[in-house]
């Protein structure tokens, strides 16, 4: 017969796996409230998900567990504040995602899939579908298609400080991978960027792209107050404001540093953000050190509205600060081909690759065997010792001699088109 103590080791055993077992997830009321009593515990979809445009509130507190979709659905995703907190900050399925550095503690969303999102708070909050920030994190396999981050107004005041990615808001090393969003729309906030608002220290992006991305109503460069049910456009600091198709600004002024590191990813689509708008990346900032290595950009960058503030515009990059020498990390870009255009003059700081330099910021910049369209590109624009003109016809040639050291195992090459990254295309 079996004694008490002889039970206790089997019973123990069944409730420690009961307690670290994954968690199933139905419907949107276990993804709304579920996950929030075990921020540190594993979650999946069980099955797709229909949330039907219902509100639904970020997930609150510090996530630090895996949200796994197994391949499944979420479909018609509304988030947004409570309306007794409309300034609340970090708006997204969870407000903030937060690992340590310790492999064993890196909270992550994979295999996913998104329907029809819609985000739509004030402008000065941090916003992105995953989280409105996310440090020490990992996202990969997620495919989203319809995107909308839509902005409001307060009664009084509406200044466009926040700062919107479609997957993260603001991003402190961070991982992403296997990651393709398609229509994507985001309106006035102060860095946008089709990926990631703010992307700082060591981050990756490999294997990822947005398509048709736009910025409508972007009136970054400006705030509006409100008189009388009147609004009139204020100029504020125009030196913080920008937009990249797949991160908005890289870099802070604080102490994070690190390497960006971009691999087999491209961004399609326009933008009409005054200031600071790169196809790829929008600012890069002193301190941060930036690698790009096989990835191409179609934006077309159109300011629109433009006052004495419309400048640094580039196709892959808008500006590469640098005040000083010795803080002045290095940028490179490796087999990179830009094909949309850059509708802004030369004078206003715009080129066809990256649009200003400034001071010792020339000298972090470097690379090799970079593109750009010279049929697509304004006519007075111009390349740089890294990067080199050349007509569709040339780019468009699989046999041109300009691409014998591209790879061929992560480009595909056709006649009479534009080279194609392996991971963009469906199977």
């Amino acid at each position: 017969m079996l004694k008490h103590k002889d039970l206790l080791g089997p019973i123990l055993i069944i409730f420690s796996s009961l307690a670290y077992a994954d968690q199933p997830l139905y419907n949107c009321n276990d993804l709304q409230y579920g996950i929030s009593l075990n921020l540190k515990e594993n979650f999946y979809l069980a099955n797709d998900i229909y949330c039907d445009d219902n509100v639904f509130y970020p997930i609150e507190g510090e996530f630090s567990g895996t949200l796994d979709g197994r391949g499944f659905t979420i479909y018609d995703l509304h988030l947004q504040n409570h309306a007794s907190e409309p300034n609340r900050g970090n708006v997204g399925l969870f407000r903030t995602l937060s690992g340590s550095n310790a492999d064993t503690e890196v909270p992550a969303v994979k295999n996913i899939k998104f329907e029809n999102v819609t985000i739509k708070t004030h402008a000065e909050i941090d916003r992105g579908v995953i989280a409105g920030k996310a440090e020490n994190a990992e996202l990969s396999d997620i495919t989203m298609n319809t995107l909308k981050i839509v902005s409001t107004s307060s009664d009084n005041v509406e200044i466009e400080k926040g700062v919107s990615g479609g997957l993260i808001g603001q991003a402190i090393n961070i991982s992403l991978s296997n990651v393709h969003l398609s229509n994507v729309s985001i309106d006035k906030n102060t860095y946008v960027g089709g990926l990631l608002g703010v992307a700082i220290g060591n981050t990756v992006i490999k294997q990822s792209s947005i398509n048709t991305l736009s910025t409508p109503k972007a009136s970054c460069g400006y705030h509006y107050i409100r008189d009388n049910n009147q609004t009139h456009p204020v100029a504020f600091d125009t030196y913080e404001c920008g937009f990249g198709g797949l991160i908005g600004r890289a870099g802070d002024d604080a102490t994070h540093e690190g390497m960006i590191k971009i691999t087999s990813s491209s961004a399609q689509g326009k933008s009409d953000i005054h200031n600071h708008a790169g196809g790829l990346i929008g600012r890069v900032q002193p301190g941060q050190a930036v690698s790009i290595d096989n990835s191409y950009s179609n934006v077309i960058l159109e300011p629109k509205d433009c006052r004495e503030d419309c400048e640094y515009a580039g196709g892959a990059l808008g500006r590469a600060e640098g005040t000083n020498i010795k803080d002045a990390k290095p940028i490179t870009l490796n087999y990179v081909f830009v094909l949309g255009r850059v509708k802004l003059d030369a004078e206003y700081r715009a080129r066809a690759v990256v649009g200003h330099k400034e001071k010792h910021g020339a000298k972090r910049v470097s690379g090799s065997e970079n593109y750009f369209d010279l049929d697509t590109v304004e006519k007075n624009h111009s390349g740089d010792d890294f990067s080199i003109g050349v007509n569709t016809v040339a780019l468009q040639d699989p046999n041109n001699k300009i691409f014998e050291n591209w790879d061929a195992s992560i480009w595909k090459f056709e006649k009479g088109k534009y080279p194609e990254l392996v991971s963009n295309i469906s199977e």
